[in-house]
């Protein structure tokens, strides 16, 4: 991929990377209503992205 393209961003993968940075600076678990509200995700959106990391491994709750 050629650098200095623009890229149309992905609104989940965005969103999934944002919670993977968010957790990974945190020092305790966290709760879904957390995430969602100090990332500004929908609740639903964090429930359904956080649900299929989990699944795939990504993730433990």
């Amino acid at each position: 991929m050629e650098k200095g393209k623009n890229l149309e961003v992905v609104p989940a993968i965005e969103r999934a990377l944002n919670i993977f940075g968010y957790l990974g600076n945190q020092n305790k678990p966290m709760t879904l209503k957390e995430i969602a509200g100090d990332l500004d995700i929908p609740s639903v959106s964090t429930f359904r992205i956080v649900k299929y990391l989990c699944s795939r491994g990504y993730l433990i709750e």
